[in-house]
């Protein structure tokens, strides 16, 4: 089953009354069962609240992960796209759209959310790891070799809520020392290991 997003639990209130912090623990209560019909539930939920608060992007947000978690993908990329048409730099929701256009397939929708984001905070770490596996995809190697050494620390960090297709957050901690041969990590999961370390640097995207 598909885990709950990260970071409805600890949404940002639209009001501090106590209902609102009702309805969001709800809504976590649901996604914790693990199953679409009570994912579907905590989106309605978590949409009513967003609906009283429109600039509250972190409830927006969580409500388009819950949607992933109830597999209402294409709902959820509305989401997405609404949230960006009031905040067009917002990390979180160019992350969110760019694993939801690879989950669907769409490389040319998931190359144009990944060079808003890249341009909008070429250091963050969830960035630099969004890159980095299309890089992989791409089967542009060295390219992918240069995102991996930008995930060095001390680097931005940004959450967002899990979208459901992978099980993780796409928030990343990047960690020093050891080569992937020590670490004996695939390609694929040195982006979340964080596993080099030099100073992030710039890097040209235009040939993957």
């Amino acid at each position: 089953m598909p885990p709950r997003p990260s970071r409805v639990g600890s949404a940002k209130l639209p009001t501090p009354g106590q209902k609102s912090v009702q309805t969001v623990e709800t809504a976590a209560a649901l996604l914790d069962k693990g199953d679409k019909s009570d994912a579907a539930a905590a989106a309605d939920k978590l949409g009513e609240l967003a609906a009283a608060s429109p600039a509250n992007t972190d409830l927006k947000l969580a409500q388009a992960a819950a949607l992933v978690s109830a597999g209402k993908l294409d709902d959820a990329i509305k989401g997405v796209e609404a949230i960006l048409a009031s905040g067009p730099t917002n990390i979180g929701a160019l992350s969110m759209g760019a694993e939801l256009a690879r989950f669907k397939g769409d490389d040319k929708k998931r190359r144009s959310y990944l060079d808003r984001a890249l341009a909008t905070a070429p250091n963050d770490a969830s960035v630099l790891s969004a890159w980095g596996a299309y890089s992989f995809d791409a089967k542009a190697w060295p390219k992918a070799e240069d995102f991996y050494k930008n995930l060095s620390q001390p680097i931005q960090k940004t959450q967002m809520p899990r979208s459901g297709l992978g099980g993780r957050s796409t928030a990343r901690r990047s960690t020093p020392s050891r080569s992937p041969a020590q670490r004996g990590h695939r390609p694929r999961e040195r982006l979340a290991a964080g596993l080099f370390g030099p100073k992030p640097r710039a890097i040209s995207t235009g040939k993957i």
